[in-house]
């Protein structure tokens, strides 16, 4: 038989600094199994784990479940696993664990990598390959999220300029207002990318 493939998706592939964001940690089965085990590794000035919750793939069994050890300072998430308890096995694509992450101030690509997966039947581990995740935290200074600091990005805050209150991204330094300051926090970085 082929490999199973355990593959980690973002919801979405960029996000804005300070957004609460969903990773799901995926299992594509390529024959039946009953338990799963990983580390995860992540950018530690991107992003920070809030939580891991059990996924649907075991739905309808009695489970043994650990969310696994969350350290945002090393940027790891340590000891995840799940396994049926007693009797059964799975064969379909469902979601293994789901990961709320907050993303910083910084910006950049980070990825999310698992390590030491492993997906197991009743008696053996079977053979997997692994899919690791990766997304991107746009920049304050762009506007647009096209990972360029550049006109366009001037002239979206120029749109707004003056609107008194305002909540968008156009408000560079979220004072609620967009003014010369938002316009010049853009200046400063023209010409950027990431």
């Amino acid at each position: 038989m082929g490999e199973s493939i355990i593959e980690v998706i973002p919801e979405y592939d960029l996000y804005e600094s300070n957004e609460i964001i969903n990773v799901s940690v995926y299992c594509y089965p390529n024959e039946p199994f009953k338990a799963y085990e990983f580390n995860i590794i992540f950018n530690n000035s991107l992003l920070n784990a809030l939580s891991v919750d059990e996924g649907n793939i075991f739905n309808g069994f009695d489970t043994m479940f650990s969310n696994g050890t969350i350290d945002n300072e090393n940027g790891t998430i340590n000891t995840i696993y799940g396994l049926i308890i007693g009797s059964g096995n799975v064969t379909g694509n469902e979601s293994l664990v789901n990961i709320s992450f907050n993303t910083s101030h910084d910006y950049g690509v980070c990825n999310i990598d698992l390590l030491n997966a492993g997906i197991t039947n009743e008696t053996m581990y079977l053979s997997i390959s692994v899919t690791n995740g990766s997304m991107v935290v746009a920049a304050d200074w762009d506007i647009n999220m096209d990972r360029l600091c550049n006109f366009q990005d001037l002239g979206a805050v120029g749109l707004v300029y003056g609107s008194d209150p305002f909540d968008g991204r156009e408000d560079v330094n979220d004072d609620l207002v967009v003014n010369f300051q938002d316009l010049g926090a853009v200046g400063l970085d023209y010409g950027n990318s990431y």
